[in-house]
């Protein structure tokens, strides 16, 4: 009854089908024919019942190939269409896949089928990737890396993979990178253009003041303008800042005087401190090892963060600087004060621009909501990392790790964090 034995040969007068199945299901028959009556013995069923399952397992094979020569042939289109590039080195260094996007970014002659099995060195070994390959597969940077190739930028992602060896994939940001200058561009010529009023206003301010007798209501007016102007005085620097650090810093890296920073933004921030009746509380070692960074920036890392400490922690209590050295290779400064502090679900956004966490006792406090972010900027910069532990009730405790200018870090030219960080 089955359609495709119509085709049998008339003479054939002996037959024998034995059922092909894989997991309980038949997926094929397998037919053989003779001349003769009685053709076939029971040792020929035998063969031909152990044949069916190696039959089933040929049958289930070659349907794997083919579908993993259509899924091989998928993912070759996407990588050859993608405009990412991509390229796969296994662990003897040879390339085993690249694409066209990469060989048109690093212009080389030949084809995507003449380069897999070629190595990275011969292919790519004069290019700006070479150096961050090498470096990578040592574990001297991180994954990603911006990296200038000709005229455009890439934000170049190197992978390694078990087994596999090394995937490395470069996207064109050159016009991410053209709106990020032309944003900076921007900030840096608004905030400086209001500047200028700033300063004519500040001048006009403090003017009044010395030729004109005002009762206590004018007094008070004339405070409060100046604290107005100090606070946006105090916006655009930051912004300012945020900007030169996104555009990457030009940092003049020295062995610096930790304790002789701290000593100077204390008495800094004393005046302040004092109209609060808030007192600091100073447990450093007075042998620190000297940090390896720029003195500026890292006086700007403690200005914020002491400075942030005597704003919020309540009067007529303390601030508490305290630095210890938890290995041989950073310093960890921690500023502690006793103010409402912050609940658990905000502390992760306190270092994210424009962010303060505002409640009751805290809203009448000014503020821009860039400090925290600045510190966290220029701490990682120069390689180290930021944190905070607070409670609500109990105060916070900021703290800060910067490198000890040790004779192996202070070899280097460059600096011991990334070069800049890009938001």
């Amino acid at each position: 009854q089955d359609s495709d034995y119509l085709e049998i040969v008339p003479e054939i007068v002996s037959q024998i089908s034995v059922p092909v199945k894989r997991q309980k299901r038949v997926v094929a028959v397998i037919t053989m024919g003779s001349y003769h009556s009685a053709g076939f013995t029971q040792e020929n069923v035998v063969f031909a019942e152990r044949l069916a399952p190696r039959a089933g397992v040929a049958l289930d094979n070659a349907h794997l190939y083919s579908e993993t020569q259509q899924e091989r042939f998928k993912l070759s289109s996407i990588l050859t269409h993608t405009a990412d590039a991509v390229i796969v080195v296994n662990e003897e260094q040879r390339i085993m896949l690249i694409n066209t996007a990469a060989i048109q970014i690093f212009k080389l002659q030949e084809t995507v089928d003449d380069i897999p099995g070629k190595t990275f060195i011969d292919m790519l070994g004069a290019t700006p990737l070479a150096s961050f390959y090498q470096d990578f597969k040592e574990k001297r940077v991180e994954r990603d890396k911006e990296l200038e190739i000709g005229t455009s930028t890439y934000h170049c992602s190197m992978v390694r993979i078990e087994g596999v060896g090394h995937t490395i994939i470069l996207h064109d940001i050159t016009p991410l990178k053209e709106v990020d200058r032309l944003k900076s561009d921007l900030v840096a010529s608004v905030s400086h253009d209001l500047k200028n009023p700033l300063s004519v206003m500040k001048g006009y301010v403090d003017l009044l003041g010395m030729t004109q007798n005002l009762n206590e209501r004018g007094r008070r007016y004339m405070g409060a303008v100046t604290d107005s102007i100090f606070n946006m005085q105090e916006l655009i620097d930051n912004i300012l800042d945020l900007a030169k650090i996104d555009m990457g810093l030009s940092l003049q890296y020295e062995a610096v005087n930790l304790s002789l920073l701290i000593s100077e933004v204390e008495e800094e921030n004393l005046f302040a401190a004092q109209a609060k009746g808030v007192r600091f509380i100073n447990d450093r070692n007075k042998s620190l090892p000297p940090v390896y960074g720029d003195a500026l920036r890292i006086k700007q890392i403690l200005a914020n963060l002491i400075g942030n400490a005597v704003k919020y922690t309540l009067e007529a209590s303390e601030v508490r600087i305290h630095v210890e050295t938890p290995d041989t290779r950073f310093v960890k400064v921690l500023v502690e004060d006793h103010g409402v502090g912050i609940a658990e679900e905000d502390l992760p956004s306190v270092w994210d621009r424009f962010v303060r966490v505002r409640t009751e006792q805290t809203k009448n406090i000014d503020g821009t909501g860039l400090g925290l972010s600045i510190v966290k900027s220029l701490v990682e910069i120069h390689g180290g990392e930021v944190g905070v532990k607070s409670k609500p009730g109990e105060g916070s405790t900021f703290w800060c790790t910067l490198p000890i200018a040790t004779s192996e870090a202070m070899k280097s030219p460059g600096k011991p964090g990334i070069a800049s960080l890009k938001k």
